[in-house]
């Protein structure tokens, strides 16, 4: 008997009929999460633990990069070619914020 539900479940999930097929998801979604809707969103806004470490990767890469352009603006050190572009993307940047912050200043 189980599996016949299971079958007719599925089916009702690939339907074409798009409404019973929502209507289906919401009220497996309503059993499997017993807070609704509002913990499937929250579930699905949660990482997954790859995402979470190329996060983690993406950001400590660019704490090392900002770390090099300090340190080579303060010594007066030359940056490691592969670095020259993210110094002239960075100084575009830091004039586009002075801009912006002197026009809300002004106004």
């Amino acid at each position: 008997m189980g599996d016949k539900a299971l079958d007719v479940l599925e089916e009702a999930l690939v339907s074409e009929d798009r409404r019973m097929a929502v209507a289906v998801a919401m009220k497996i979604a309503e059993y499997v999460l017993p807070k609704g809707v509002e913990q499937a969103v929250q579930l699905g806004n949660q990482a997954s633990p790859e995402a979470q470490h190329e996060q983690q990767r993406i950001q400590m890469l660019g704490q090392m990069t900002d770390m090099m352009i300090n340190k080579a603006r303060r010594y007066d050190m030359p940056l490691p070619p592969d670095l020259e572009h993210a110094e002239a993307e960075l100084k575009k940047f830091e004039e586009a914020e002075s801009r912006l912050l002197n026009s809300k200043s002004s106004t």
